[in-house]
């Protein structure tokens, strides 16, 4: 099982070169903070005159799609109690909420999770938390 964090994702939509390849059929889990963090990140392309109206409404059919095929966790009190507290690295507030939900799906649900980010702060935390990395 894989916790998709939101950046390799948009990086893959949005046809980055330096996207990861992610294998068919992989089973992912991430929290209900990707969501949010895709479409405010397609809004604000659309806004700044980066992708265009079109392609807005295109991104958001994939990404609705997409969506409907991993498994989306909410962001709990525990999981958000969890995030404000100390971590073992430096790592930013919507990380700590990936990276707090990804310890709740471990504990509770996926022992052998893994985790996808593009995020070297993030990777660098999951790494000290004693998860493995999807590269």
């Amino acid at each position: 099982m894989i916790y998709l964090d939101t950046s390799v994702y948009l990086r893959i939509l949005l046809n980055d070169v330096g996207a990861l390849k992610l294998r068919a059929g992989l089973n992912m889990v991430t929290s209900e903070l990707f969501q949010i963090e895709v479409n405010r990140t397609l809004d604000r392309l659309r806004l700044e005159s980066k992708i265009s109206d079109l392609k807005l409404v295109e991104l958001k059919m994939r990404s609705h799609d997409f969506f409907a095929s991993i498994e989306i966790f909410e962001l709990s009190t525990e999981i958000r109690e969890r995030a404000a507290a100390a971590f073992p690295t430096i790592v930013a507030t919507l990380d700590a909420l990936h990276l707090a939900t990804a310890l709740a799906i471990r504990t509770e649900n996926y022992p052998k999770l893994k985790i996808c980010t593009q995020d070297e702060q993030m990777a660098r935390c999951a790494v000290a938390l004693g998860f493995s990395l999807v590269k």
